[in-house]
């Protein structure tokens, strides 16, 4: 059986700002309802690599984040993350892979690879 979140399944992230971060895949209806909000950015891969995982916030510090319904709130979800969202993200997928690859946590208790490969989505 495959550790890959399924859009039925929430992860619960911790940032280095101590967030709770609540993160759950998008489902079909919401992947094409967040590639119709992204409009003309829909064609960025960049942009919607950063936007798919916004999207996937359910709740900061229990909070409810709803889902962004236009170019302006998935900017704002974005932001929102910021780079320690996003690198506790890229950290746990990291972790994910490493367990799958038999070598449990090995390469997400590598902060500095996080961090590496946090970089690396900003290019």
């Amino acid at each position: 059986m495959s550790n890959a979140i399924t859009s039925s399944d929430s992860i619960e992230l911790t940032d280095s700002n101590g967030r709770k971060i609540t993160y759950r895949e998008l489902g079909v209806f919401e992947d094409a309802m967040m590639r119709k909000a992204a409009g003309i950015h829909s064609g960025n891969e960049l942009y919607m690599r950063y936007a798919m995982i916004a999207c996937g916030i359910r709740a900061i510090d229990g909070q409810p984040r709803p889902m962004p319904v236009n170019e302006r709130s998935i900017d704002a979800a974005i932001k929102e993350m910021g780079d320690e969202g996003f690198f506790a993200f890229v950290k746990h997928v990291q972790g994910q892979l490493a367990t799958e690859e038999g070598e449990p946590g090995a390469i997400a208790n590598d902060a500095d690879h996080a961090a590496k490969q946090g970089a690396s989505l900003k290019k």
